[in-house]
């Protein structure tokens, strides 16, 4: 009898040391994911024609939200799926000089979930209204906000 009683108290020492590293291993996780999010002070958009399938025709706009940290710098993140909402307008001169925004052509969501990805907009989803080229704005919805960006000079036509 004596034998054993070493034998269970090791076993809930051991379950005990298990369950605290275990816990402490996902606390320092949950809270290194959130200290990514908490660098990002700014977002920007990259927007371009591209072709994506096996043919070489253009098959539409490709976006590239990013987060940017204080040096200006791509956060890096990944394993998070986040929402960008997505408007693409005409412009027009206005005073002959200054440049606006004009029409809606596109709104939609798109869904990134690592700091590389990228949303193709297809160009049949957008009217171009006889125009090739507008703005772009993003809002990427983050788990500590929601940071805005505009591209002045999107493709809108191949």
């Amino acid at each position: 009898m004596h034998s054993k009683v070493p034998a269970v108290i090791l076993m809930l020492l051991a379950s005990v040391l298990c369950g605290c590293v275990g816990s402490a291993s996902l606390h320092e996780s949950e809270k290194d994911h959130l200290n990514i999010f908490d660098e990002v002070k700014q977002a920007t958009v990259g927007a371009y024609i591209d072709c994506c399938g096996a043919d070489a025709e253009f098959d539409g706009i490709v976006i590239r939200p990013s987060l940017i940290d204080a040096e200006g710098n791509d956060v890096f993140w990944g394993d998070e799926s986040l929402s960008v909402s997505i408007e693409i307008w005409t412009t027009k001169l206005e005073g002959g000089s200054t440049e606006v925004r004009d029409q809606r052509v596109y709104a939609g969501t798109g869904y990134i979930s690592g700091w590389m990805d990228r949303i193709l907009i297809p160009f049949e989803d957008i009217d171009a209204k006889g125009k090739t080229y507008g703005w772009c704005y993003v809002t990427i919805h983050a788990p500590v906000g929601d940071f805005k960006a505009v591209n002045g000079y999107t493709p809108l036509i191949p």
